[in-house]
């Protein structure tokens, strides 16, 4: 049986967080920060364990937050979802011609 992480994304865990469950696993162990885009139910609104990145509109933001936040997310009435970010693979070196 697979260790229990506590941030491990599936369905069962949280109604509302949608991403890698690899990621973030990952990030939760290197204590690393989870990249998400984030909708809200009141304009403006800006979760309390989040950092704002960027504003898209007045619902929607990018943030950064710790991987054990995701929880408070999932039960924040005000939020509705939210999408991780994948992690992006690094692209291979060109090969010498």
């Amino acid at each position: 049986m697979p260790e229990d992480d506590g941030f491990t994304i599936t369905p069962t865990r949280f109604r509302k967080v949608r991403g890698s469950a690899r990621f973030s696993a990952m990030a939760a162990k290197s204590g690393g920060i989870v990249e998400a885009i984030v909708r809200v139910s009141e304009p403006g609104y800006v979760p309390p364990s989040v950092r704002l990145r960027s504003r898209i509109d007045p619902l929607l933001m990018t943030a950064e937050m710790a991987p054990h936040n995701l929880s408070a997310l999932d039960q924040d009435p005000k939020v509705e979802s939210v999408s991780v970010a994948r992690p992006l693979r690094p692209a291979s070196a060109p090969k010498a011609s």
